[in-house]
């Protein structure tokens, strides 16, 4: 019991925090009401993710890429269903663009990356920075690991099959194909090879934090211009492949992953997110949303700035 109390709260609660309130989907306000936040703190982020954390956990780092995408899948199209709108998607830019059966192709391709590096990569790495003697080995029993599983599995289906605000229930032929992508995702990550390993080397940060905010401007922001502006679909997953290759080749090709270098690309993508919130939300005069960018903003330089200390320096 003592190997997760520290763990597993802070995982869960870093997940929901970092993707919803950091991207501004949800005010602080609104997730501090207890419906939200205990839909958002198991069925929605805590409970998949750390499913995913607990399968591949002695994979290494290669295998959580298509489990994050995986997730993607899980989050965007079983549970918000996003990915099966044509219109009224949260980036108005990709409304209508890539359709093809029920299915909006761009932005499924744009999210599940979002989330990989959002909902997974980001939080998993500040909670290996705060608890690294309990970085490489399981945090659930199997029994625990069991029931959480079969909760998902039934509360997933449930939330699909039934009408929510604003989204209707799903079909079971877009049930099936959603299935099919998480399922073959998986199978992927199964077969992930088994290095890089996460380490505890401490190297330099502002190159990795550098790239991070990269990752946005190339994975986030120029992928939605190129929506905004309805470019050939083969031009825009073209751009896509190119520069998730680039990232993975760069990242796979080392025996290991410092969890510090992890830990401030994220710092840097979550900069570079904030920093485009912030010029959004402030000339529209919504306090809160801005206040929440400044905050995240303002964090994340704030913990890629300690990462630059030795371990153990005040």
């Amino acid at each position: 019991m003592n190997r997760v109390i520290g763990p597993v709260p802070t995982f869960v609660l870093l997940t929901a925090v970092i993707a919803e309130i950091g991207s501004s989907n949800v005010t602080p306000s609104a997730f501090i009401q207890p419906g939200t936040a205990i839909v958002l703190l198991t069925i929605a982020y805590g409970m998949p993710l750390l499913i995913l954390r607990e399968m591949f956990v002695a994979k290494g780092f290669a295998a959580l890429i298509p489990a994050g995408l995986a997730y993607g899948v899980i989050n965007e199209g079983i549970l918000a269903k996003t990915i099966l709108l044509t219109t009224a998607l949260p980036l108005p830019s990709f409304d209508g663009y890539g359709v093809l059966g029920g299915i909006s192709t761009g932005w499924a391709a744009l999210i599940l990356v979002w989330h990989l590096v959002n909902s997974l990569l980001g939080p998993l790495a500040l909670t290996y920075l705060l608890f690294p003697d309990r970085r490489d080995g399981r945090w659930l029993s199997d029994r625990w690991l069991a029931a959480l599983v079969a909760l998902q599995v039934i509360g997933g289906a449930a939330i699909f099959f039934t009408d929510q605000p604003g989204r209707a229930a799903g079909s079971l032929a877009h049930f099936a194909v959603l299935a099919a992508a998480f399922a073959a995702l998986l199978a992927v990550a199964f077969q992930m090879p088994r290095q890089p390993v996460f380490s505890d080397d401490r190297g330099g940060v502002l190159k990795p934090f550098l790239v991070g905010a990269a990752m946005f401007l190339g994975l986030m922001l120029f992928p939605t211009l190129l929506a905004e502006f309805k470019v050939p679909l083969a031009v825009y997953f073209a751009w896509m492949a190119i520069i998730c290759g680039i990232l993975i080749r760069l990242l796979l090709r080392r025996e290991s992953i410092p969890v510090q270098t992890l830990a401030a690309i994220a710092m840097g993508n979550t900069a570079a997110q904030s920093l485009w919130l912030l010029l959004i939300w402030s000339p529209r005069a919504e306090p809160e949303r801005t206040l929440t960018a400044t905050v995240f903003l303002l964090g994340s330089l704030c913990v890629a700035w300690r990462l630059r200390r030795p371990r153990g320096a005040v």
